[in-house]
């Protein structure tokens, strides 16, 4: 059986609204605050980083076991041909925590360590010294935390809400929990990386093609920054969306199935 999905009716869309909203924060820094491609960078950048520690403390709340056998998609640490310790086979030892908090496991622990060492390698692509024209850690400001704060508090809002409240925990494996950072990770990494690369030889190409005057004049770091902004908030909303749909619409398809676990017990 298949974690449940919500089906409560077009009012609950307006739980969408925070998180598209807090999503806008780093196009209203390039509008209000004249914030420029790298603080862009940074926010998401601090967004990633926490996204990724927050799903993986969620994932040692995972009870199923994992299930390797119909897999697409498979993090590091396991594979097609994996074969996996009889741990997972047998009935598994909770830890108990105090207060309202359900049990973890033990037996999620490596498959959390290595998701965050693949996590973080890609996270840590920006810091990297050869990475072109790129220094984020310079460009963490106030400003700038306080707007990845702002994204992050709505995912972990929505995390509570969704994995804790309506107790999922129950119904996904460590897999299941881990995948929805890696692959946000993976595509944002992905998109980031080729927007970031391919923009800056498209401008190398338009001031060759304009000139070093009508270049400085027309395309200013302030529409650079903006039009880069757009790009990067378009591809965040198209993730938040695709999730949010996930959870409400039983019959997938498109991009909003490359952000939903997968389950290789539906057929």
């Amino acid at each position: 059986m298949a974690p449940d999905r919500e089906t409560d009716g077009a009012g609950d869309y307006r739980a969408f609204v925070p998180v598209a909203l807090s999503n806008l924060l780093p196009l209203a820094g390039v509008v209000v605050l004249d914030w420029a491609v790298v603080q862009v960078l940074a926010t998401y950048w601090i967004e990633m980083a926490a996204m990724l520690g927050a799903y993986s403390v969620a994932a040692l709340f995972a009870e199923r076991p994992i299930r390797l056998e119909g897999r697409s998609v498979y993090l590091p640490g396991v594979g097609k041909n994996t074969e996996l310790d009889p741990k997972w086979r047998e009935e598994p030892d909770p830890v108990g925590l105090p207060g309202p908090l359900p049990p973890v496991y033990r037996r999620n622990a490596f498959l959390v360590f290595m998701s965050l060492v693949f996590g973080v390698f890609w996270i840590a692509v920006p810091l990297w010294g050869d990475f072109p024209y790129v220094d984020v850690a310079s460009a963490v400001s106030p400003a700038v935390l306080a707007a990845a704060v702002g994204i992050l508090v709505s995912q972990l809002v929505e995390l509570r809400r969704e994995f804790f409240g309506k107790r999922r925990y129950e119904e996904l494996s460590v897999h299941m929990v881990l995948e929805i950072p890696i692959r946000i990770i993976a595509f944002m990494g992905s998109v980031l990386l080729v927007l970031h690369v391919g923009g800056i030889l498209l401008l190398i190409g338009i001031q060759e093609a304009l000139g070093p005057a009508v270049f400085e004049t027309v395309l200013t770091g302030r529409v650079i920054a903006v039009c880069y902004a757009l790009v990067v908030t378009a591809a965040m909303l198209v993730v938040e969306w695709s999730r949010f749909w996930a959870r409400r619409e039983p019959d997938l398809g498109g991009v909003a199935t490359w952000f939903t676990p997968e389950d290789p017990r539906e057929p």
